[in-house]
């Protein structure tokens, strides 16, 4: 089971726009460096519950893929939410 759920981006800030700079500056930017953090220390197992419960909004594919920016080293200086993801559509 998974302790002290942090929802997905999506769900904790809906009002930030993906690919905004609240992601970069502020709470998005705080919530994300505790959100992977805490998304980082889960199980594979209990990762893979977690990516069932919250899968990605359209804009957002490929969020929990390694070296996509999330949840494997997000980098608050230069990533944001699914700001690679929707500059590549």
């Amino acid at each position: 089971m998974i302790d002290d759920l942090l929802p997905p981006s999506w769900l904790r800030y809906p009002s930030i726009p993906m690919g905004s700079i609240g992601w970069r500056m502020g709470a998005g930017e705080e919530y994300m460096s505790q959100w992977n953090d805490w998304f980082g220390q889960l199980t594979p197992e209990a990762q893979v519950l977690y990516r069932g419960w919250f899968p990605p909004p359209s804009t957002c594919q490929g969020f929990y893929d390694p070296g996509y920016g999330l949840g494997y080293g997000f980098d608050s200086e230069t990533d944001s939410p699914c700001t690679m993801r929707t500059q590549l559509q």
